[in-house]
């Protein structure tokens, strides 16, 4: 059985094709998988993204919320502030040129209540 030129090119090209198609037929299944594979991450990346979203969104609430506290409490400390400069400086020291003068009679008066209190002990005794 003599081959000419033309059938064994024919038979060469059928050969090719077979064994293109071998090779293509396995290559689309993959890149079918592939793209299934890749739908189930662009899925699952929706849902993160939706899930970051969230996060986000309750964040910035939080945020706004420490915001208004430090707002309120800087406020609050301004306030103590004033007051405690207001005491030291209007009711502190004026009263110390009266101290020097006081603290022996609240001290004259501290120890005769002592002296009294021990004194009504041994009386109930």
């Amino acid at each position: 059985m003599n081959l000419t030129l033309n059938q064994f090119l024919l038979l060469v090209l059928t050969i090719a094709i077979v064994a293109f198609l071998a090779y293509l037929i396995p290559a689309i299944r993959q890149l079918k998988e592939t793209a299934r594979r890749a739908e189930e991450v662009l899925k699952e990346t929706k849902q993160l993204i939706s899930n970051f979203q969230e996060t986000e969104r309750l964040i910035k609430s939080r945020i706004e919320e420490v915001d208004d506290l430090i707002k309120t409490s800087k406020k609050t400390l301004t306030n103590i502030s004033e007051i405690a400069f207001f005491i030291s400086k209007k009711l502190l020291k004026p009263s110390t040129r009266y101290v020097s003068a006081i603290l022996p009679l609240i001290n004259l008066g501290w120890k005769l209540y002592k002296k009294r209190k021990k004194g009504g002990k041994n009386e109930q005794q």
